[in-house]
């Protein structure tokens, strides 16, 4: 198998694994047992004895380079030292908030609300604050 190591779910931050003989005894295809989601299928089907990892190896790289739109990341690599952070969580009314991870709770939070942060699947960094213009001398 790859020597590529298997990123995080990009939608819950879970463990992925690899799958073998899905659709086709050799095919391969990454999937996440927490939220479903699924890399594309590798097949590869050429009677080679070494097709099988190939195909693995694809399917890893595949899942790997997936894009998350507009600078979002993965709720797996946020900084949980504290720093807040943008959340974004899917099908819920306010999908985008700031929040921090508490060490205590084990969880996302709204900082001055003691709400915790259900589902954030990414994250990112706040922006930096505006700059105050300066007055230019006569």
């Amino acid at each position: 198998m790859s020597e590529e190591e298997l990123s995080p779910c990009p939608f819950c931050g879970g463990e992925a694994e690899i799958i073998v003989g899905a659709h086709h005894f050799r095919d391969a295809k990454v999937y996440c047992p927490r939220c479903s989601s699924e890399g594309a299928v590798c097949d590869a089907d050429d009677g080679e004895p070494e097709e099988l990892e190939r195909n693995e190896d694809a399917a890893i790289a595949a899942w790997n380079r997936r894009a998350v739109p507009d600078g979002w990341r993965p709720i797996a690599e946020a900084p949980r030292d504290g720093t807040r952070v943008i959340l974004f969580r899917e099908n819920w009314e306010e999908s985008r908030l700031v929040g921090y991870w508490h060490s205590d709770f084990l969880d996302w939070m709204v900082p001055g609300s003691g709400v915790a942060v259900v589902s954030a699947t990414h994250w990112q960094p706040l922006p930096s604050p505006p700059r105050q213009p300066t007055e230019e001398a006569p």
